[in-house]
């Protein structure tokens, strides 16, 4: 895994990047809905598919 910075508003992005590598991490630091999962401040996006769009298959949260 490589922690890539925050999530939500002020952080490093506010929404899922398109160009993205397995083990990506973010933190998510803005409540709302990202991979279409609904999160909560603290919660962790992790990419475990390659890619070059957005699409929420390629994210969990933990």
């Amino acid at each position: 895994m490589q922690y890539k910075g925050t999530l939500g508003t002020g952080g490093t992005i506010t929404a899922l990047p398109n160009s993205h590598s397995k083990g990506d991490t973010y933190k998510v630091i803005t409540a709302g809905t990202y991979a279409g999962i609904v999160c909560e401040a603290g919660d962790f996006i992790i990419c475990v598919n390659n890619g070059t769009v957005a699409a929420n298959a390629d994210w969990t949260v933990i």
